[in-house]
């Protein structure tokens, strides 16, 4: 992907457009958290959603909704997301979980 410094945008006429995810479907997105060794609970935790959503998706009878879609390719593209979203407190000090200790 091409970096732009700001003068570089200044001198272009610039389209802001998003990432195409249609591409994750339930079985993309099966593949995807087997990949990471999660359970249908654990992702669902992870996406903000029910483990019956996950199962549905996986199944095809629901369409992945786009603002899981839209996680699913934040996760795949930035591992360390995994961090941001989950934290674990010890006696008042936080540990950040990384995607390594799932």
């Amino acid at each position: 992907m091409a970096k732009l410094s700001i003068s570089d945008i200044k001198k272009k006429s610039v389209t802001i457009t998003e990432p195409d995810f249609s591409y994750i479907d339930g079985k993309y997105l099966r593949d995807f958290r087997m990949s990471l060794e999660m359970s249908q609970t654990l992702f669902a935790d992870y996406l903000g959603v029910s483990k019956k959503a996950i199962e549905k998706w996986e199944q095809g009878k629901n369409k992945v909704n786009a603002l899981a879609q839209r996680m699913i390719y934040i996760m795949e593209n930035d591992p360390n997301v995994f961090s941001l979203l989950k934290e674990v407190r010890i006696d008042g000090k936080i540990y950040r979980i990384q995607k390594t200790t799932i």
